[in-house]
């Protein structure tokens, strides 16, 4: 269990209270991300088939890809990607 607040150790016999703490030790972070795949997992499953009705509706409805993907920044300024629907409708640059 990952507790929340404030840590307090001791140094030198007296108490000190830790503001900042790694967030996650050890196993406990293999076990959040294994967690947190499996509980995202499961409802990707069920959301699937929405998805495909998507999918061709974009391929109908405009020329081009269906995803496109978009860098972010994350954690400690990570960059990483995500794949998103191209919705919105796209029309030729005129010069």
């Amino acid at each position: 269990m990952v507790s929340c607040g404030p840590a307090t150790t001791a140094l030198a016999d007296e108490p000190v209270v830790l503001l900042w703490e790694r967030p996650l030790k050890d196993w406990q972070g293999v076990r959040k991300i294994t967690f947190d795949r499996l509980v995202a997992t499961i409802p990707l499953v069920f959301i699937l088939p929405l998805l495909a009705v998507v999918e061709v509706l974009i391929r109908f409805e405009s020329p081009g890809p269906v995803l496109f993907r978009q860098h972010r920044v994350g954690y400690n300024y990570v960059l990483f990607s995500v794949l998103n629907f191209a919705a919105c409708g796209r029309t030729p640059r005129t010069a």
